[in-house]
């Protein structure tokens, strides 16, 4: 498992990416709206303009009031479709440019999210490479234990015997050349004994 500052860590950055996309994505819209009803209104404002020139024009020939009447009936009506037509137009291409912009949003997202779980994966393999390495220490330790307490045996062990040894004498009883025997004799094993002790 992750350590907790690393859990934390990643979630704070999942719920920032994903609070600054929901804020950026209203921004988005709300700046795209106003656009859109901005360049519908001047394109209104346009065809009005050049529908009024057109009807000036026309009046200016000097037809009769029937067709006159008819002219603006006309006009109107085309006006109407002519209006229909910028905005559906202008919203086609708005809802291009939305899709293209959350297309962006969504790559972006898999950026992050794609770095995130590499990250992640990282911390993984860091975590069990020091825990291999702490479990390895720890091996080595209790073999090192097992080491110094075997040596302190062995050392109590050989100190006992030493003790022992020592408290041997040559008999007295015995005459001197026995006695001197029997030195060498305890002496030899004295030296054995502090041998085996590696003292």
């Amino acid at each position: 498992a992750l350590p907790l500052r690393v859990q934390e860590s990643y979630a704070k950055t999942m719920i920032d990416l994903r609070n600054g996309k929901k804020q950026l994505d209203l921004d988005m819209k709300r700046l795209a709206d106003q656009k859109f009803d901005l360049e519908t209104q001047i394109a209104s404002y346009d065809f009005k303009h050049k529908s009024l020139e057109e009807l000036i024009a026309t009046l200016k020939d000097g037809q009769s009031n029937s067709r006159v009447q008819k002219m603006i009936e006309w006009q109107q009506k085309l006006e109407k479709v002519k209006l229909n037509e910028l905005r559906h137009i202008r919203l086609n291409k708005r809802l291009e440019t939305d899709n293209l912009h959350l297309n962006k949003l969504v790559q972006q997202l898999e950026i992050n999210v794609t770095e995130l779980e590499e990250q992640n994966v990282k911390f993984e393999k860091e975590i069990e490479e020091r825990q291999l390495i702490w479990e390895h220490r720890e091996l080595e330790m209790e073999r090192k234990i097992d080491q110094l307490e075997k040596q302190q045996n062995d050392i109590a062990s050989a100190a006992k015997r030493f003790e022992e040894a020592i408290g041997n004498y040559p008999d007295p009883s015995l005459p001197v050349a026995h006695q001197l025997e029997q030195a060498l004799t305890i002496i030899r094993d004295n030296i054995h004994l502090l041998m085996e002790a590696k003292i």
